[in-house]
């Protein structure tokens, strides 16, 4: 049996036996950060599965499309509007999205 990166990743080929992936299988997924899909964020405290280029712009336009009275915060550190189109992210990183509300 042979275990491939899926097309277009940098990898090898690693052939391994089938009686030893039956005991080795179940493990896989505890080395394995990013997947054929893109990779795994965790967005208020839930996990979301996004692409490898995404940035904070593109997130916060996709589930706020007005985009106004948003903050944000990953791994405990604000970042700025400003850097929004640009900042990129990474693997496991803790997003905090945060909407203004009206009240009294």
């Amino acid at each position: 049996m042979q275990l491939v990166l899926p097309k277009g990743k940098a990898g090898v080929t690693v052939h391994v036996a089938p009686s030893i992936l039956f005991f080795i299988g179940p493990f896989l997924r505890f080395f394995v950060f990013k997947t054929e899909s893109g990779m795994e964020i965790i967005l208020n405290g839930q996990a979301k599965q996004i692409t490898d280029d995404y940035t904070v712009g593109q997130l916060v336009s996709e589930l706020f499309p007005s985009g106004k009275g948003i903050a944000v915060a990953i791994n405990h550190s604000v970042v700025p509007k400003s850097d929004w189109p640009t900042r990129q992210l990474s693997p496991n990183d803790q997003l905090t999205l945060i909407t203004a509300t009206q009240g009294g």
